[in-house]
């Protein structure tokens, strides 16, 4: 059986805080489109905060924008 490869070349962001996942996850996602963004880029959008995290509508919402 043959090795399974990724179709998308993904660059590992590790998350800076307990709380940032979510921004950790969007910037990987974004520079693997091209996108040159940080997590505490990402995370100015999306508001993730210590004890909140952040929402999946405030995720969607950071996405889109």
């Amino acid at each position: 059986m043959p090795e399974k490869q990724a179709k998308a070349d993904v660059a590992l962001i590790r998350q800076e805080t307990q709380f940032t996942c979510c921004a950790a996850s969007i910037a990987s996602c974004m520079k693997a489109h091209g996108k040159d963004v940080t997590e505490a880029d990402v995370n100015k959008i999306l508001g993730a905060a210590p004890m909140a995290g952040a929402t999946w509508e405030a995720m969607l919402a950071t996405v889109q924008y």
